[in-house]
Order: structure tokens, then C-alpha cells, then sequence
């Protein structure tokens, strides 16, 4: 048994485990997945972004987190639009994070903007400098991801940061 499964990001290059693989290890086995991209970066862990949508899958990511936001020098919850009804506002996961020994600031992106939120997530990490990101995956179902896109798919296929994923 493992604490964790890590990947390389899904991609076009040859060696690289598919979308259908990854998939299977965040379905599967029941543990967080860590997608690594591509191109090794120095740190890991210093500077984290959590997209954060409400969504239990959102929950369930930071709560097995936590030992790797404890210690992280910085933590920003990023959420895209108003806060979902479906769950805590961002607020409350900061206070969520604050009462386990995690100081988080939060940043709201508006929705739309012409960007899908999957872009939107990956661009503010990377204004912030994040070396990883923390998601809930497949807050939505598998089929709408696929024909409408969504954050996970796109996660998935383009992140240029580490993802620790969980769904």
C-alpha cells in the first residue's frame, strides 16, 4: 500500500502514462495522485496554490494535503466565480486551514473573463509562483469533463506545475 501515487502529466510525448491511466489512479486507488510536469522544478511545496470550488473532492484534496501545506511557506485558496452553493466558502477552508496550523490568504478570479477556469487556475499559480497546486478532481462527471472540458481535463493535459489531485 502507498500514501501516494505519482505520474507524470499527460501529454503527446511518447512514455508518458494517458489521460485513461491517470484516471484509473485517482478513481482506483483511492489515494492522491501528485502529477509532476514535464520539466523538474527545484522546490516542492514552498509556495501552494488550492483551487477550491466547494466541492467535497475540493475538501478531501486539502485534508490530505494537510502535511504538505504545514509546511509550505505560503498557501493561497483560489476560487473562480462567486462561492459555490455546493460548499464552504473560501473563507471557511481558510479557517478550515488556519485551525490546523496552515496560514492561508485567499483570491477570488472572476468567472468568465474569457479564459476557462482550468486556465484561469494555472495562470494565477503561476503569477504567484506556486510549485504546486492542490485540486479536487472530477468534481463534475468524467463525460462532461470530456465534452465540455473542465479543470481536471485540463490540469490533466497542460499543467506546467505539480498537481496533487484527489477525488
Amino acid at each position: 500500500m502507498h500514501d501516494l501515487i505519482v505520474l507524470a502529466r499527460s501529454g503527446d510525448a511518447d512514455g508518458l502514462p494517458s489521460v485513461e491511466a491517470v484516471e484509473a489512479a485517482l478513481f482506483g486507488s483511492g489515494r492522491p495522485l501528485l502529477l509532476v510536469p514535464p520539466e523538474p522544478a527545484a522546490a516542492i511545496g514552498e509556495s501552494v496554490v488550492i483551487g477550491w470550488n466547494g466541492s467535497a473532492e475540493a475538501a478531501r484534496a486539502v485534508a490530505r494535503a494537510l502535511p504538505l501545506l504545514l509546511q509550505a511557506k505560503k498557501v493561497t485558496l483560489v476560487t473562480i466565480g462567486e462561492d459555490s452553493a455546493k460548499g464552504p466558502m473560501v473563507d471557511r477552508a481558510a479557517l478550515y486551514l488556519k485551525r490546523h496550523g496552515v496560514g492561508a490568504e485567499t483570491a477570488r478570479l472572476p468567472a468568465g473573463g474569457g479564459k476557462p477556469a482550468g486556465e484561469a487556475l494555472l495562470a494565477e499559480a503561476r503569477r504567484l509562483k506556486a510549485d504546486m497546486l492542490v485540486i479536487g478532481a472530477y468534481s463534475h462527471s468524467r463525460m462532461r469533463e470530456m465534452v465540455l472540458g473542465g479543470v481536471t481535463r485540463h490540469m490533466l493535459m497542460r499543467a506546467d506545475v505539480r498537481v496533487f489531485a484527489v477525488h
